[in-house]
């Protein structure tokens, strides 16, 4: 059967069924008894005025009964009435039936609607459900107390969970009669509070899935026994794991709460009690476990007290003329001696070696020493023939040392035992280099215990280095001899050149490292001294002997990440054991690899305590912290954790979750509407949406629960509530705005005075027998900071304590506000139903404000932005306006407008002629103003430049970006940090272009980036997309063309102006032989190096040779990692 909930034209529910004749494929309506023919029955349900608000229907499958092994009959759905006419329920077919969810009730309908149970339940909202399996015992009946249903019970019980708009989790229990299968009750138990439901999943053993389109979504047990932690009283439910959803986001601000360069988003995230502030940034955290002020470490080193040992335990610090251990004793870390090392000469490499020893190397010597006993071993003394004090160093665990002494001499050493039993160091080999060495590096094979090893005797001796030298701007590549047995007294065979790498620049090598990160997959890491790290894939062919015959370099990469320095170590990421590699210096990055793709995070370092606080009250971060040396360090103390030298202190923390962003929630238990960011305040200006009574707040709408609005001051780092300002009843926050004001006076000839910073608040009064509002406010707070030079400044709570928020000013108007921005010299635009108003501040008699220019004729205004003093006006049905203002006649003119219909959503201004929005068929438009143009009508008129479908509905637009700029760029187009110059082979040219980069947050919780490109990189990443949709068969068949066309009503225009970014960026996940299907066609078709101008198609480049340039794969896999690497 089909059942069908349906409503009249009066609003009334009704329900009904009809039967479905698969045989003959049709639906045969539904059958009462008093229309049935001669020798039919009624079948079926048909009930009229359901309870209004009915949404849930539930199809209840007839119980399977038990065998009745001394019948002939079985008593199942197909079973006939006995012969002796017995037509008891006892012997009649089982019914199945439908269960009715409104919501003030829940309603049992049988098949034939003869037989109907009613529940009479608290007003609420029921939004998803699930169905408990009969033959599943796991979990509890509910609140109820009863305990798990046994085998005998299974048959008589069925068991639903229903969800509501407050999070309350309930168990609906529905009661048969065990022999007669007729329903007897219903019992509705409740079980806890979980997110916001959209959907509910049993999966198995009592385990649920709760899918949230309003906060988190949950996987939780459902419980035999009530537990009494947590909040709500007696809870049936524990939460097991929480998956992060951001939507919807309702309204975000992008700000720079470290003040060093790196943006992050503040989200108004959820609905309902499921309401929280969200903090995005991107990049990866440093969890501080203990900081120790230790100026001038040069170098660090982590030791184990044996080979075997999972834990270290000594932390080994480089000064310029000393070399002092810390040690791990019980749960304490404190400064220690090592008899064997030498304590008064830096220490250039240390670590741990075969047999249990450990490794130094300082100016002079290099000392093995006893891991045991801390005594001296054996030591090694670079000869005056050969080259003077040694001045770089590096080594691993299987004894193998190589030095470089002055006068660029290299030697190669090995920890071995002589025929007594002895251990010794002995110098393989030498070689003199015709330059000074400045770095080297041998295979990580602690790290990496297979890379560049194919013996299997040895299977971690490095059979590589990695050298670089000063006033050489390449990398040699050299051959390391593996035994303790030479073939001649210099190691001819040791040495030996196998590549020599061009860095194709003129800066030189400052650190080495060769390692794997991922699928067996070599790789040579350079860091310049110029902050720019340089990478490489390597190839090795081998002699059959198993020694290395060539090695070779593809796929050179080159990425800025700032300026200083940059020393490279590696470490194993917790989360999944895979090695990544740190690259030091003023912006610390993390490179990994994932999906076979190099990505660059970028480390986030935590304010120290040491801040120091301005004048005004604000607290200044250390601005890009320069981070010199680092090492893992995984001891017991402080497992998994790295250690951090910068000039001053020394950090041990542990390291987030490497991955692109993170999300940090911040509980509101109410809906947040607005929000915006007070940078003189410290603090965020929070509009919330709150439920009184004990719900804690629907997203339904619906029941006795009165909504009140409230505008919450939260401090920017805790998060804290400063102070709460309630609104009137009725009265709805609508706009948000943190700016500076510049109040008149006409003591001073209306000369504005200093500007001053406010938060300002937009409201309407929404009373329910008006369409539209016809009343508002505009509220100012300002707030009040402590004494900076009071001593409890440096005390966080009590800065809480001393804040304050007062409000200066409130202006009524008529109708609401819904947009406020910022205008010139200090003035405010403010959208006010249809009208748009310019206000200035008076300073006479009290702060209030005067009425200077308004703008009439648009239907309802929406959104508004502005440059200089040009602003654009987003209407509700009349898409965007241009306004300008004319100070001298203080007029505000309308000078240009789209004469579409598109229902804007956001908008954006990009330049002050070219502008950006949404609307309601979650599309994007691009406008354009051509104030060049003689023609009047041409002036006035909006031309389109671009049309996209997003597929999802845009709420704010805001121009920024995530990804910090880099300190190594100037002018004003600089490029992120990790993401900046990327090179082919043939060189470093050809960086993308890009010009204003907007964030987007949408209703689903996406948060993107639309970039401006230049002509040239539009043409080139048109050209890849149309290969790749070409080429790459979509997700089911799906047309890309089509999927991205601009739909709204009746208006259907393919996609042009944007490129789908990703798109392009699933090129790098494609095979080989796709790649270079997708480079062929770009190359037949030939449009990626022109573009159309006018209706003509005009080459870019005027270079005759660019013109028949064949792209290659690598070349498109550079740009667009470049690009990949630009959000």
């Amino acid at each position: 059967k089909l059942a069908l909930l349906y409503q009249d034209s009066r609003g009334v529910q009704h329900v009904i069924t009809h039967t479905i004749d698969l045989k003959n494929k049709e639906i045969i309506p539904y059958i009462s008894n008093a229309s049935a023919s001669a020798g039919q029955s009624g079948s079926g349900i048909k009930k009229s005025r359901v309870d209004g608000g009915s949404g849930i229907m539930i199809a209840i499958p007839p119980p399977i009964l038990p065998n009745r092994h001394n019948s002939n009959n079985d008593d199942n759905m197909d079973s006939k009435p006995s012969s002796t006419g017995d037509t008891s329920p006892a012997s009649s077919p089982p019914l199945g039936g439908l269960i009715l969810v409104g919501q003030t009730q829940i309603t049992y309908l049988n098949n034939h609607g003869s037989n109907s149970k009613i529940l009479p339940m608290e007003p609420t909202l029921m939004l998803a459900h699930t169905r408990i399996p009969l033959d599943d015992n796991s979990s509890s009946s509910g609140g109820g107390g009863n305990e798990s249903f046994s085998d005998d019970k299974q048959q008589s019980h069925s068991r639903i969970l229903l969800g509501d708009e407050r999070g309350i989790l309930h168990v609906l229990t529905l009661t048969r009669d065990s022999s007669s299968s007729i329903m007897t009750s219903l019992i509705l138990d409740t079980l806890g509070i979980t997110s916001i439901p959209s959907t509910l999943s049993y999966l198995d053993d009592g385990k649920v899935f709760v899918g949230s389109q309003f906060g988190d979504s949950q996987y939780i047990q459902l419980l035999s026994e009530p537990n009494f932690e947590g909040e709500g009283g007696a809870q049936y439910v524990e939460v097991l794991e929480e998956h992060i959803n951001l939507g919807p986001i309702v309204d975000f601000d992008l700000v720079d709460l470290d003040k060093r360069g790196q943006s992050q988003v503040v989200t108004c995230s959820g609905s309902g009690k499921d309401g929280s502030i969200r903090v995005i940034r991107n990049g990866i955290g440093i969890q501080d476990q203990a900081d120790v002020e230790i100026p001038g470490i040069k170098g660090m080193y982590n030791l184990r007290p044996s080979q075997s040992s999972i834990y270290d335990k000594f932390l080994l610090q480089s000064f310029i003329h000393e070399t002092r251990i810390l040690s791990i004793l019980e749960d304490e870390m404190e400064e220690t001696h090592i008899p064997g090392f030498q304590s008064n000469s830096a220490t250039l490499y240390a670590g741990n070696t075969i047999p249990n020893h450990f490794v130094q190397v300082t100016e002079h010597m290099v000392l093995l020493v006893d891991c045991e006993s801390f005594e001296e071993v054996d030591r090694w003394i670079p000869p005056n023939a050969i080259g003077g004090s040694i001045t770089v160093a590096n080594g691993n665990e299987m004894g193998q040392i190589v030095v470089a002494l002055r006068g660029g001499v290299l030697v190669s050493l090995l920890v071995s035992q002589e025929e007594e039993g002895l251990l010794k160091m002995k110098c393989l080999s030498w070689k003199k280099l015709d330059q000074e060495v400045s770095c080297i590096n041998l295979n990580s094979t602690h790290d990496d215990p297979n890379a560049m090893d194919v013996d299997e005797n040895e299977p971690t001796i490095s059979k590589v280095v990695a050298v670089g030298l000063w006033n050489d701007f390449s990398v040699r590549i050299l051959s390391l001899c593996n035994t303790t047995t030479t073939t001649n007294n210099h190691g001819e065979n040791a040495l030996s050149e196998l590549l020599r790498v061009d860095l194709g620049g003129d800066t030189q090598a400052r650190s080495l490292l060769i390692t794997t990160l991922e699928d067996s997959q070599r790789m040579l890491f350079v860091g310049l001294g110029d902050g720019q790290l340089i990478s490489y894939f390597l190839n090795c062919t081998f002699h059959q002997n198993n020694t290395i015959s060539t090695v070779t370099s593809h796929n050179r990469k080159k990425v800025s990440l700032g300026t200083q320095s940059i020393s490279l170590s590696t470490f194993r990421n917790a989360s999944n054991g895979n090695t990544c590699v740190f690259c030091t210096g003023d912006r610390p990055t993390v490179v990994y690899m994932s999906n076979s793709k190099l990505l660059y995070s970028n480390i986030n370092l935590t304010t120290t305590p040491s801040s120091a606080t301005s004048a005004d009250g604000t607290t200044s971060s250390n601005q890009n912290e320069v981070v010199n040396w680092v090492t893992p360090f995984h001891c017991e103390l402080f497992p998994d954790c790295l250690c951090l030298a910068s000039e001053e202190e020394l950090r041990i923390g542990i390291m987030d979750d490497i991955q692109k962003l993170h999300v940090q929630t911040f509980k509101l238990n109410e809906a947040p509407r607005r929000i915006c960011h007070h940078l003189e305040g410290r603090m965020f200006a929070v509009g919330c949406v709150s439920c009184d009574g004990n719900s804690g707040g629907g997203v339904g709408g619906g029941g006795d629960v009165n909504m009140g609005n409230n505008v919450r001051f939260l401090d920017d780092v805790t998060f804290e509530e400063i102070s709460r300002v309630d609104l009137d009843p009725f009265e709805m926050i609508l706009s948000f705005q943190s700016c500076h004001l510049s109040p008149q006076s006409s003591t001073t000839n209306n000369q504005t005075t200093t500007s001053k910073p406010y938060i300002i608040v937009g409201t309407a009064y929404a009373y329910p027998d008006e369409d539209e509002p016809t009343k508002g406010r505009i509220l100012l707070f300002e707030s009040t900071n402590p004494d900076p030079s009071s001593s409890d400044n440096n005390n966080n709570n009590n800065n809480i304590l001393a804040r304050s928020v007062r409000q200066t000013c409130q202006t009524f108007t008529r109708g609401g506000v819904y947009s406020l921005t910022p205008f010139l010299n200090g003035s405010l635009l403010a959208t006010i139903n249809s009208k748009t108003l310019l206000f200035h501040w008076s300073a006479d008699d009290g702060l209030k404000m005067d009425l200077t220019a308004s703008h009439h004729g648009h239907i309802l205004s929406l959104h508004s932005k502005a440059m200089g003093n040009v602003a654009i006006v987003g209407d509700l049905m009349r898409s965007v306006s241009v306004l300008q203002y004319y100070p001298a006649s203080e007029e505000l003119i309308e000078v240009a407008r789209d004469f579409n219909s598109n229902w804007t959503t956001a908008v954006e201004m990009l330049t002050p002629t070219v502008y950006l929005g949404a609307e309601n068929w979650n599309n994007l438009f691009c406008l354009g103003r051509n104030t060049e143009s003689e023609s009047e009508e041409v002036r006035c008129r909006l031309e389109t430049r671009g049309e996209y479908h997003l597929g999802e509905m845009v709420n704010k637009f805001a121009r920024g970006s995530l990804v910090m700029p880099s300190g190594g760029q100037s002018g004003e187009q600089q490029q992120p940090a990790a993401a900046a110059a990327v090179s082919s082979n043939a060189g470093d040219g050809g960086m993308v272009s890009i010009g204003s980069q907007t964030l987007y947050a949408t209703v689903d919780g996406s948060i993107g980036l639309v970039l401006g490109l230049d002509k040239l990189n539009l043409s080139f990443f048109r050209s890849l997309e149309r290969a790749l949709s070409s080429e790459i068969a979509g997700v089911g068949g799906l047309s890309h063309e089509e999927f991205r066309a601009f739909v709204a009503e009746r208006r259907v225009h393919p996609s042009r102006g944007f490129v789908d970014g990703d798109l392009v960026e699933s090129f790098l996940d494609l095979k080989k032989y796709e790649m270079e299907a997708v480079v062929k066609r770009m190359n037949a078709e030939g449009g990626w190096d022109v573009v159309e101008d006018g209706g003509e198609t005009v080459v870019v480049s005027s270079d005759q040779d660019e013109k028949c340039k064949v792209l290659t794969v690598e070349e498109v896999l550079t740009r667009v990692e470049e690009m990949s690497r630009l959000h």
